[in-house]
């Protein structure tokens, strides 16, 4: 956090931080991590963040193989901890645009419907070659952003290409 807004300090540029976490109890124990520990210092960098005025993002990585339960719970306390956005992040690149709809009334049901000042993004990967679609999907279902990458760039198989979502 203190990185973020050393940079936007030192720039004068205005900078969003967007912080990313897989907050999955597989991901915990596959790393050797203390889940609530790493939960409890999310939240911290987040209140130091907001405290300094920089607008804050979550993205909760793996949310599409995230236990519901795991997920809510690191999305309501995010939001609770004054988040400006939370990006609902596919970031293996599994979900169809069913599956994609359904995560995301979930989630606007459970966190949305209780934090109206919190905006929703969607950031999906290209795994299976459906990330436009699933864009497409979440822009429907209400979504206020979308990631995309220029020209192909990104993790392992990419995100959803802008090229294609602008058309």
């Amino acid at each position: 956090g203190k990185s973020i807004l050393e940079v936007a300090q030192k720039t004068g540029i205005p900078l969003r931080a967007d912080l990313f976490l897989d907050a999955s109890s597989i991901r915990a124990s596959v790393e050797g991590w203390n889940r609530e520990e790493k939960l409890r210092q999310a939240m911290k960098n987040i209140a130091f963040l907001r405290n300094e005025g920089l607008p804050v993002m979550f993205v909760p990585e793996r949310a599409s193989v995230t236990s519901p339960q795991e997920l809510f719970e690191a999305c309501i306390m995010a939001a609770e901890e004054g988040v400006d956005r939370i990006a609902i992040a596919d970031t293996t690149g599994v979900l169809t645009p069913y599956g994609t709809s359904k995560l995301l009334r979930a989630i606007f049901e459970k966190i949305g419907s209780k934090h109206p000042n919190v905006k929703f993004d969607f950031h999906e990967h290209n795994d299976l070659g459906m990330a436009t679609g699933n864009c497409i999907v979440a822009a429907m279902e209400g979504v206020d952003g979308l990631h995309a990458t220029a020209r192909g760039v990104g993790e392992r198989a990419g995100n959803a290409k802008l090229e294609e979502l602008l058309v």
